[in-house]
């Protein structure tokens, strides 16, 4: 009996060590406080950055390896481009948790700049089955780590809100991309068609009509009158993206490292022009910000923005980090928010 006993213990474990990106699962329940303040009994597994709270001890375990491989990679991703980490506040084991709840904020819910992020169970099911059954992943996930990585209320979002969610609607398709994680297709659209409208579509309409500019939309919260139902969050997401575009991920990098060391935005004005000083220390140039629109030039036409992207450790150099790819720490000694503030979620 007790070989028995052995033999199906070394017959289940390696399950859950197979990998360097999961090295932990916890068949025992944990106890775990949901953002709303409900206690839960909750099964954690560990990645490298990210730990996944998990409603049900049934699920598939190699969906689950693949789930946390790309939120990994997209914790990555977040940090590479703000060169910060969030501060800590929901953790399981020292890692930033993504909990599986009956209820939240939202569909999804996160933190501003702390650790956390939840899922109702009904659309942790939704993700996990398109997993499962198509390789595909639904956008949620990667949008609401977005929201842990927002450092830039103080500068701009508390001024300008749409650039809060639009920092998070914009680099979710980035993370997801960088992460080779296939996107799954929305309710009414695909994946690619409603990344193109956000990116592509409603940033042109603000371009060409002449009457707009961020004072009479970002400022007031009203998009350029769309045919896709697309809010002003998806405005300031391809406004974001458009930087993106024209000068590749290591200048798109310097613009949220020289926003965050800019002063306080008193004022929508002052958190527009913090917006463009920004914009001018990354690039060299105000020539193209796409808040100011004069003289707003395409500039993928010339610097191409179709890309084919590498794997392993030439992802990083693609990308245009180079050796910052390699400098991921386990803390970020530069982040200098009081532990004594209270963190706010969306």
């Amino acid at each position: 009996m007790s070989i028995l006993r052995f033999f199906l213990f070394i017959s289940i474990v390696p399950l859950f060590c197979m990998r360097p990106t999961l090295c932990f699962a916890s068949l025992t329940p944990v106890q775990y406080t949901s953002f709303q303040g409900k206690n839960l009994t909750l099964y954690a597994y560990k990645g490298r950055n990210i730990s996944l709270l998990v409603d049900k001890s049934t699920y598939d375990i190699t969906v689950l390896l693949k789930l946390i491989d790309k939120l990994d990679l997209a914790y990555d991703y977040y940090h590479l481009i703000t060169d910060k980490y969030p501060e800590i506040f929901k953790v399981y084991d020292g890692l930033l948790s993504i909990a599986v709840v009956d209820s939240t904020c939202g569909a999804g819910c996160g933190y501003l700049g702390w650790t956390g992020v939840e899922i109702q169970s009904s659309y942790f099911e939704q993700t996990y089955n398109e997993i499962r059954n198509n390789n595909r992943y639904t956008h949620l996930l990667f949008y609401e780590l977005g929201r842990n990585f927002w450092f830039y209320g103080k500068q701009l979002g508390d001024k300008m809100d749409a650039f809060v969610t639009g920092f998070a609607v914009a680099n979710r398709y980035r993370a997801m991309e960088y992460a080779n994680a296939l996107g799954a297709p929305e309710i009414n659209k695909s994946f690619e068609q409603l990344k193109n409208q956000i990116f592509t579509e409603v940033p042109h309409l603000y371009f060409k009509n002449d009457s707009l500019s961020w004072l009479n939309t970002l400022a007031l919260n009203v998009p350029p009158e769309n045919p896709y139902g697309l809010d002003c969050v998806c405005l300031a997401a391809g406004l974001l993206n458009r930087i993106w575009t024209d000068f590749g991920n290591s200048i798109y990098a310097n613009f949220y490292k020289a926003l965050y060391k800019l002063p306080i935005a008193n004022t929508q004005q002052e958190a527009a022009n913090n917006f463009i000083q920004a914009y001018q220390e990354a690039t060299g140039t105000t020539h193209g910000c796409p808040l100011l629109k004069t003289n707003f030039q395409v500039l993928s036409s010339i610097f191409g923005s179709t890309h084919s992207i590498p794997s392993g450790a030439n992802k990083g150099a693609f990308y245009g980090f180079g050796e910052y790819a390699n400098t991921i720490n386990s803390h970020n000694e530069n982040f200098d928010r009081s532990l004594t503030e209270s963190p706010e979620f969306h």
